[in-house]
């Protein structure tokens, strides 16, 4: 009955070591459990980072469209003026050049005695 005994002893301290263990293993689990809970929470509050983050982007590229078709309404409004001010410029330019420049005879043409003309006609 000794042997027995001891054997009995034995495989209960096996059971207590191996419920010390479960414990523990049980323990571990819970921890992993409660880091897997505040990774979710930090993976909540990214995505929520995240998408507050993608609504600034939107309105600011909404911003930036905006600014763009400003900017198109602008350059048209410099062109135009420009396209004005070039125009004029020639205008001007060939203005002056009718008013000051001599007007010269063809090279092959001879000027007319219009009062030749007139007295002929005149006698008939």
């Amino acid at each position: 009955m000794n042997e027995p005994q001891k054997l009995m002893n034995e495989a209960q301290k096996l059971v207590n070591e191996a419920q010390k263990l479960v414990n523990e293993a049980q323990k571990l689990v819970n921890e992993a459990r409660k880091l897997v809970n505040e990774a979710q929470k930090l993976v909540n509050e990214a995505r929520k980072f995240i998408n507050e983050a993608q609504k600034f982007i939107n309105e600011a590229q909404k911003f930036i469209n905006e600014a763009r078709k400003l900017v198109n309404e602008a350059q048209k409004f410099i062109n135009e003026p420009l396209i004005f001010v070039y125009l004029l410029f020639w205008l001007v330019l060939g203005l002056f050049y009718l008013a000051f420049a001599p007007i010269q005879p063809e090279a092959n043409s001879q000027p007319k005695n219009l009062t030749s003309f007139t007295r002929i006609s005149h006698k008939q």
